[in-house]
């Protein structure tokens, strides 16, 4: 039979190792929410040099691509026009009827 001084050094070294598995439960967690942090701070740091980056060059970018679009639109109008003076004449018609209808909205 166990004598309660062997009881008590039992329960006593099982609340020191169930003590020590929460410290060191507490410790792995702490662990997690540091890398964590260290990735977040990281991401959001290459976050403001890519935006630094991206307005440098984001009107130069936009006006290229706005006048590539501006330039293909106008090329295209002007091989539909030259395919023959119908296609022309039905273009211009179409043309003004739709921009006399948008100067009625002003």
């Amino acid at each position: 039979m166990a004598t309660p001084r062997a009881t008590i050094g039992t329960i006593l070294n099982t609340v020191n190792d169930a003590a020590g598995m929460v410290s060191t439960t507490l410790n792995t967690v702490t662990t997690g929410v540091n890398m964590l942090s260290t990735y977040v701070k990281d991401m959001a740091e290459e976050q403001r040099i890519r935006s630094i980056i991206n307005k440098d060059s984001f009107i130069e970018i936009a006006a290229e691509e706005a006048g590539m679009a501006d330039a293909t639109r106008k090329v295209q109008i002007l091989e539909f026009c030259s395919k023959s003076p119908a296609h022309a004449e039905h273009f211009n018609n179409a043309y003004s009827r739709v921009k006399s209808l948008l100067a009625e909205t002003k």
